[in-house]
């Protein structure tokens, strides 16, 4: 995963060590703990991301949710992805 430019962002959603932020052109990023690989995709990693990381291969978002160590999103057509 990459770090990305900041667009507009429609919505955010946290747990207590996590955070993803849905943008305004469907695309994903989360920061702060990576449990599980949710903010860099990468499992098994237990690092401190501060700074947002693009979900990869995530486009369409019409919604964001976090929960402990885990992140969802309902993407186009109603289908939902998790990492």
């Amino acid at each position: 995963a990459s770090t990305c430019s900041m667009s507009p962002w429609v919505q955010v959603d946290s747990e207590a060590y996590t955070t993803c932020a849905r943008r305004m052109n469907g695309s994903v990023v989360c920061w702060g703990s990576n449990r599980n690989g949710i903010v860099d995709g990468t499992p098994g990693t237990y690092t401190m991301n501060l700074a947002p990381r693009l979900v990869p291969g995530l486009t369409g978002a019409t919604d964001v949710a976090v929960g402990e160590a885990v992140a969802c999103a309902v993407v186009a057509g109603g289908a939902v992805r998790c990492w």
